[in-house]
């Protein structure tokens, strides 16, 4: 490898890292698998569609009672000049940066859904995985999804 690719690969090898290690189990769609990004897919369109549509442009059948206009999503990287911004998509669906048609950070939605929905489930099944695992892995799974319908 040239001097200059190994520059160019660099700082997005960085970036990948420092996000990896400040969201627990970050991962792509390419690395998480088929698998998984048809439960990101199944849980965009159970939790999310219903105010961003179903290909995310903001649509949803409820989009119209909000206070405020669900955005289209499709198009996060262009409102942020090109870049996903995937740590900060995962703190807006965990609950921590909570935007206004959601309410306040008080009250989150999808991280602490998620979370009741992992330990039904891990009493259900006697899964043993760390619930806070289990739940980062679905965010990242729907963040991962949301960077693959970027236009």
């Amino acid at each position: 490898m040239k001097p200059s690719s190994v520059l160019r690969v660099l700082p997005v090898s960085c970036v990948l890292f420092a996000m990896a290690s400040v969201v627990p189990g970050m991962t792509t769609v390419a690395v998480a698998g088929e698998e998984a990004h048809k439960v990101a897919v199944q849980d965009f369109r159970s939790h999310c569609a219903s105010c961003h549509g179903w290909g995310g442009a903001g649509n949803g059948p409820v989009a119209d009672v909000l206070k405020v206009r669900p955005p289209d999503l499709t198009r996060i990287a262009h409102r942020n000049g090109g870049t996903f911004p995937a740590y900060v998509i995962y703190k807006s669906i965990e609950g921590t940066s909570m935007p206004l048609a959601h309410g306040t950070t008080q009250m989150p939605v999808w991280g602490l859904w998620f979370t009741y929905q992992e330990v039904a489930d891990s009493l259900l099944t006697g899964d043993t995985k760390p619930v806070d695992e289990k739940v980062a892995k679905r965010i990242n799974g729907i963040v991962a999804y949301l960077e693959s319908i970027q236009e």
